[in-house]
């Protein structure tokens, strides 16, 4: 069983986004359209809010199920999406974020500022980190 807790606080009132993967199916649901958006931001295509929290939730389960301690995930987290990678108005949101997690009787805690950063170059390539 995995839930999450997601709460973004940026310019408008905060948002918040919850998950319950109860069984096998839910977990298969969810990391199916966790990779259906890693595919369209690889391809360069810009990803909304609710696909942006998806990205994030995914990638820090993934990494706590490969034994990554948070120091590890919270360092590479922020390479995920570029400023030009989303939609308008997603960085602002995403000022500031707390992720709760609960991984069968396992809790682990983010606060992160700034998740999605600047990318430089003009480039979408270059931009992805992914």
């Amino acid at each position: 069983m995995i839930r999450i807790k997601v709460s973004c606080i940026g310019i408008m009132p905060p948002t918040q986004k919850y998950f319950f993967l109860a069984d096998n199916i839910d977990e298969i649901i969810f990391y199916n359209t966790y990779e259906k958006i890693r595919t369209k931001v690889n391809h360069g295509l810009r990803v909304n809010l609710d696909e942006s929290i998806w990205l994030y939730c995914g990638y820090i389960i993934k990494e706590i199920r490969l034994g990554k301690n948070l120091s590890q995930i919270k360092e590479k987290i922020s390479k995920l999406l570029s400023h030009d990678g989303v939609m308008i108005g997603v960085p602002e949101i995403m000022k500031k974020n707390n992720f709760e997690i609960t991984i069968g009787k396992k809790q682990f805690h983010f606060d992160i500022e700034n998740l999605i950063y600047y990318c430089s170059d003009s480039t979408t390539t270059s931009c992805n980190l992914i």
